[in-house]
């Protein structure tokens, strides 16, 4: 009977001493994307940031300097202040960038999609996968882009220089009838202005290279409002999580069960003893 009051007291502390570490442990998930939507705030005299894909008038808005201590790969971007320029290097790689007005020099580590929109200009370095140029705009990609388009609704004014290569090009005017694929340009000779392609035939080819998947990877044909929706991202593999953000869930359900299991062997081999 004494060694049963013994076994059951043993439990006891040996659960105490590892109850630390139940809540130590941890169900592992990767963050979701954050929007960071950028104005030039006229009384702050400065540009200011709120999370979220709309800018609220009344809303709270910090300094840029916090955003950058916080933005993560697979972030999204807004530019949205007609008449103000803005140089800004975020220093990971963006699921979206949007420029809507104003002037936007981004350094980036890549950007999977790529929206300049409204008379709005945009210098972007970092390569792109998709970039897409809407009602007069302009850009200049200093880098690489996968998936290049510009589409207007009528005349198209927009223009386009990049510096590194263009592995398909997409020209769309629906009032004039316009559907255009050429492809596989060299590096820094990309230039579009106005409707026309400035560059020489020599330099791009009207086929694309043979095993060279074309058209822009899965992304809107029009650009978002106020943002581009990134891509809902699929579930890691367990060795993947590493390579990302974490939060953590205490595992409390695990070490209950452990406690319920120890008090009923306890039990048992109290009664066994007896």
């Amino acid at each position: 009977m004494r060694k049963g009051y013994k076994l059951i007291a043993m439990l006891a502390a040996l659960l105490v001493c590892l109850s630390p570490m139940a809540r130590d442990v941890l169900v592992v998930h990767a963050q979701e994307p954050t929007t960071y939507y950028l104005k030039y705030v006229e009384s702050e005299g400065e540009w200011r940031f709120q999370t979220g894909s709309a800018w609220q008038d009344n809303g709270y808005h910090r300094e840029l300097y916090y955003m950058q201590q916080d933005i993560k790969d697979g972030d999204l971007l807004v530019v949205d202040s007609a008449g103000n320029s803005l140089t800004l290097d975020v220093g990971v790689r963006l699921s979206n960038l949007t420029v809507l007005n104003g002037t936007a020099v981004i350094t980036t580590k890549g950007i999977d999609n790529c929206y300049v929109t409204n008379d709005a200009v945009c210098v972007a370095n970092g390569d792109v996968t998709n970039a897409y140029l809407y009602r007069n705009a302009l850009a200049n990609f200093n880098n690489n882009v996968n998936y290049l388009e510009v589409n207007d609704d009528q005349d198209i004014q927009s223009e386009v220089v990049v510096a590194g290569t263009v592995a398909d090009f997409h020209q769309v005017c629906l009032y004039k009838g316009l559907d255009l694929h050429l492809y596989n340009f060299q590096a820094n000779t990309m230039h579009y202005a106005k409707g026309s392609l400035k560059t020489e035939e020599k330099y791009y080819s009207a086929t694309p290279a043979e095993g060279t998947a074309t058209g822009p990877a899965p992304a809107p044909s029009t650009p978002a409002p106020e943002q581009a929706p990134a891509p809902a991202p699929s579930a890691p593999a367990s060795d993947e999580y590493d390579d990302v953000p974490k939060t953590g869930v205490p595992m409390t359900e695990a070490w209950l069960l452990a406690a319920s299991l120890a008090c009923c062997l306890g039990g048992y081999r109290l009664r066994k003893g007896k």
